[in-house]
């Protein structure tokens, strides 16, 4: 039974196992549990064709078929997120009136420097993307 919870965890995850891979893993699974297996198992370190016949008359729910391209729909993909401040009114001091031979005008102003909005975007590898995120604090 635990094969089987294995093999259909991976089905669903996108990561399915061919007829190949499966036998291998039952020979290790056998290895590891010290099952009783023929001695042809220990010679091609996989299960034999009798096992793998056997194996789908006793779970007839499984089957062998042909994968189709899931790269659009693949389960659990991973996005990329950037974000950035944009200052949305910037604080440009006002002329002020001065003596005309000063050099350094100066002027007391509050430091306030306007809103800040965050830009958040998200895409992915294959080219999906989340339309931006405007944030206004």
């Amino acid at each position: 039974m635990e094969l089987v919870e294995y093999l259909k965890e991976m089905d669903c995850s996108l990561y399915g196992l061919t007829r190949s891979e499966f036998i291998r893993l039952a020979y290790g699974f056998a290895q590891k549990n010290n099952i009783a297996n023929p001695l042809n198992w220990n010679k091609n370190h996989s299960a034999g064709n009798e096992w793998s016949m056997g194996f789908n008359c006793r779970h007839p729910e499984i089957s062998q078929r042909k994968q189709e391209l899931t790269i659009a729909t693949a389960k659990g993909t991973v996005y990329n997120m950037d974000e950035t401040g944009i200052q949305i009114n910037t604080n440009i001091p006002p002329k002020i009136l001065s003596v005309r031979r000063n050099k350094k005008v100066g002027a007391i102003s509050s430091a306030e420097r306007g809103t800040l909005t965050t830009v958040i975007c998200c895409c992915n590898a294959m080219e999906a993307f989340i339309p931006p995120f405007l944030i206004f604090v």
